[in-house]
């Protein structure tokens, strides 16, 4: 392997360990929070550097869907959500019968 292979595969190994720590919640130079800046900032690197490893980046919109649907989940629900959400979604309402 050269060179050049092996500062490839370090740096992608410390953007790897940086979005780690962040998702465990034990970032040590960040607030924590799943941002490509800091996940750059956690490894060390420019942001620029983090774009440039698309295996990293496809990681971290993994974790971006599975934070934002688990936010989803667990935001309250208003009795009008609620009652809109059956309504909507239920196969045996009646189209007759649904409110717009």
């Amino acid at each position: 392997m050269s060179n050049s292979m092996k500062e490839i595969a370090a740096t992608e190994t410390q953007l790897f360990a940086a979005l780690n720590r962040i998702t465990l919640g034990i970032s040590e130079k960040t607030d924590g929070r799943m941002t490509q800046e800091n996940i750059a900032l956690e490894a060390g690197l420019s942001r620029a550097t983090f774009n440039r490893y698309p295996n990293v980046v496809q990681e971290y919109k993994k974790h971006k869907r599975k934070e934002n649907y688990e936010e989803d989940i667990n935001k309250p629900q208003t009795v009008e959500d609620k009652y809109h959400c059956l309504l909507y979604t239920s196969d045996a309402a009646d189209d007759s019968l649904r409110v717009d």
